[in-house]
């Protein structure tokens, strides 16, 4: 063979190679192979959410994950975007409530250590422990519920069996006046501080008190502020200048993002006798100092099998409080009955907690979060209300009503909606608004394509809730507000009412 020949096959030998090999390289990075086409993601349920709800808070709890808000205002500077950020995705973990849908099957988390199952707990006569006189069933606590089969199953590290302690001798708490009448108080969030100010110099005989929503409960147990808090000595001020009481709302915000590690680091902090013990009187050495009336315990992410031990911990806490004159509140998950469809509402024992509280505040609200509805139906108000007087003394309950609202995409929610808010998204979009059975006011608009459809809260709505709440429980403590700032002004006309 030529040189010239020999030298044209091996030339067209190497161009055949250099498109096969980039045929083959081509093949694996295909965009249809199944780990990326979608084989290996979690299905997503028709209501566009994520069929569990430990996806639903990391779908929402990075700091990396975008907020598409199309009210941004895109003159703010990156940090204050960062923060609004953040603000949104608390409120959005906050009181993740989901009570119409329920998850059959527990996520599968390779990343999560082997949970042992727990020891199987040995009959009293041959563990020792002494037999408590038979109470009726109604008034027996539960300190292990049983799962009831629509409960969603969030993987549990059993805690160890809690001790059988001898009962705490607890000051009597402080009767409430009989013209206390119905109450409005609420919670002041860190990024609504001024708006809160000017809402109490106004209105100072309507707010009986307000729960500072600034301070987180750390692993360790001390509370500090919650990331992009600032303690506002004007708002105390101010507050104390117009007879409105302080209560400071303690919350794990830090371990929403993860219920598991979080449920686990509360869980250290109440599981023996000597642990709340020291949590207590941390707590109540903190509310001291801080000349506080009070303190607001919000403890979302917690084990349902601590039931027991949170109640415990809550007894032993409102006496310690009760001593040195100060207010004992909790916040709670909705519910309309015993122990509750998932770990938080079956972690509070509201018979328990209802008789060592002064304030027993039922987060009411959030009816609606993975698609378009009312945040806080008036049949569903009801029930929870009746459900809560079953359990303890009427004017120990305190409903919460939301403010604000949603606005969802047809992808799913994309932010909270304040009254201000909503206003402009309807006047920029000349969108019509109409009211659901509930009196709550929703909106719909088109904008690049995109569907949106929004539900708020304004004056009418509080009217129609506040009406159903006298009407039927005008023995409740009364109504607190998530959150202060939000509400459409003319709101406090209606409360106004109240006194």
């Amino acid at each position: 063979m030529k040189p010239s020949r020999l030298l044209g096959f091996r030339t067209f030998s190497v161009i055949l190679s250099s498109f096969l090999f980039i045929a083959v390289l081509s093949g694996c990075t295909d965009s249809s192979s199944p780990a990326e086409a979608g084989q290996n993601k979690p299905p997503v349920v028709e209501d566009g959410s994520s069929n569990t709800v430990e996806d639903q808070f990391s779908s929402i709890e990075t700091d990396e994950t975008p907020i598409d808000d199309p009210t941004e205002d895109e003159a703010r500077t990156p940090a204050e975007k960062k923060k609004q950020q953040y603000v949104e995705r608390l409120i959005a973990a906050h009181n993740k409530n989901t009570p119409r849908r329920v998850r059959s099957t527990p996520p599968v988390k390779p990343s999560t250590p082997p949970i042992k199952p727990p020891a199987k707990e040995k009959p009293d006569s041959e563990s020792g422990k002494n037999t408590k006189p038979a109470t009726p069933p109604s008034d027996q606590p539960k300190p292990s519920p049983t799962p009831s089969p629509n409960q969603p199953d969030r993987p549990k590290q059993p805690p160890s069996q809690p001790e059988t302690p001898k009962p705490v001798p607890q000051p009597k708490p402080p009767s409430p006046a009989p013209d206390q009448g119905f109450k409005f108080n609420a919670w002041l969030p860190f990024w609504q501080q001024e708006k809160a100010i000017q809402a109490m110099e106004q209105h100072p005989s309507t707010l009986s008190s307000v729960n500072l929503f600034w301070y987180q409960l750390k692993a360790d147990g001390q509370v500090g502020l919650m990331q992009y808090a600032e303690h506002n000595a004007k708002v105390i001020s101010t507050a104390g200048k117009k007879g409105i009481d302080v209560m400071a709302t303690v919350a794990n915000t830090d371990d929403w993002a993860d219920y598991d590690k979080g449920a686990q680091a509360f869980h250290q902090l109440i599981d023996t006798k000597a642990d709340r013990a020291k949590l207590s009187d941390d707590l109540v050495k903190w509310v001291v100092q801080n000349k506080f009336a009070g303190i607001d315990i919000n403890i979302e992410v917690i084990y349902g099998s601590d039931r027991e031990n949170f109640s415990l911990f809550m007894e032993e806490l409102s006496g310690k409080l009760h001593r040195q004159n100060k207010k004992l509140s909790v916040s709670v998950y909705p519910k309309t009955s015993e122990p509750g469809g998932w770990d938080g509402p079956m972690a509070q024992d509201w018979k328990r907690l209802g008789q060592a509280v002064d304030e027993f505040k039922i987060m009411a609200y959030n009816y609606s979060m993975p698609s378009p509805g009312p945040g806080a139906p008036l049949h569903w108000i009801d029930e929870i209300t009746r459900f809560a007087k079953s359990q303890m003394p009427a004017h120990k309950v305190f409903i919460g009503l939301p403010s604000y609202g949603y606005l969802w995409s047809q992808e799913g929610r994309v932010s909270s909606l304040t009254y201000a808010k909503a206003m402009d998204l309807i006047k920029t979009n000349q969108a019509k608004v109409n009211r659901d059975p509930n009196g709550e006011p929703f909106f719909t608009y088109e904008k690049d394509g995109k569907k949106y459809t929004g539900y708020y809260q304004d004056s009418s709505s509080w009217q129609k809730k506040l009406e159903l709440l006298k009407k039927n429980h005008p023995d409740i403590g009364g109504v607190t507000e998530w959150y202060l700032g939000s509400e459409d002004p003319a709101v406090w006309s209606e409360l106004d009412k109240l006194k």
